[in-house]
């Protein structure tokens, strides 16, 4: 799709959305399976996008997107002390239509997205495992936790892109666990924990901003250093 004039106000956008899933019980209800896939079609979208010439930007209705994927959840008691669960997700979400701009007074043309382009940066596989063992001490419920979390990579930036950052970072793929202990006496719940037990620390976001004395800096964002703590809840 070609942008060879300004028009002078953009309407709204369009979605088609189409989902299928199920929900099983099996081995007795011991295992439980929730499934489902989706297709997402998206028309007239509507981008804040940047002129060429003067670098000014505007919102147009351009471009198509599909977005498609499935995801799927499993919990499985496997003894009556030990529950494992676990969820898998996929999206593919790129445009179908190329966008290109034009200037009018040169006629020279800069590409704005191309066909088959990543629509965002969101992780395109997502991955969680978790598993809890009960048991008893002294007729006191007890239980350990441990909970595992990934993250695929991002899609790559559309570098040398109209408007596109060429010092852009790309979300890496990302690993974070977590364990927790506790007890229950009564109504009180006592638990101890540690969040990204690893101490992971990939670079999740970076953001130019451009000081005024012309000196460009950098903000960028990682997970939470490893965490230890407690928590207490009371029921009445």
């Amino acid at each position: 799709m070609g942008i060879d004039e300004i028009p002078d106000g953009y309407e709204a956008d369009s979605v088609w959305s189409y989902e299928v899933g199920a929900k099983s019980r099996l081995f007795d209800g011991k295992v439980q399976l929730n499934t489902s896939a989706f297709y997402i079609d998206w028309t007239n979208i509507q981008q804040n996008l940047r002129l060429p010439t003067c670098r000014s930007t505007l919102i147009l209705n351009v471009g198509q997107a599909v977005s498609k994927g499935f995801d799927a959840a499993l919990t499985a008691q496997v003894t009556d002390a030990l529950r494992l669960e676990a969820t898998v997700a996929y999206t593919n979400a790129e445009y179908t239509d190329s966008i290109i701009t034009e200037n009018l007074t040169t006629g020279a043309t800069t590409d704005v997205v191309l066909e088959g382009d990543a629509l965002s940066t969101i992780a395109p596989w997502v991955v969680t495992l978790s598993a809890q063992y009960d048991f008893e001490i002294k007729d006191t419920t007890s239980f350990v936790r441990v909970d595992y979390d990934y993250r695929g990579a991002a899609p790559e930036p559309l570098i040398g892109r109209a408007g596109v950052d060429p010092l852009a970072h790309r979300r890496p793929e990302t690993h974070f666990v977590s364990a927790r202990a506790g007890v229950e006496l009564d109504s009180l719940k006592v638990s101890v924990f540690v969040d990204n037990l690893f101490n992971s620390t990939p670079i999740l976001t970076r953001t130019r901003h451009s000081a005024r004395d012309a000196i460009t800096l950098f903000y960028s964002s990682t997970m939470k250093p490893r965490t230890f703590g407690v928590t207490a809840s009371f029921r009445y």
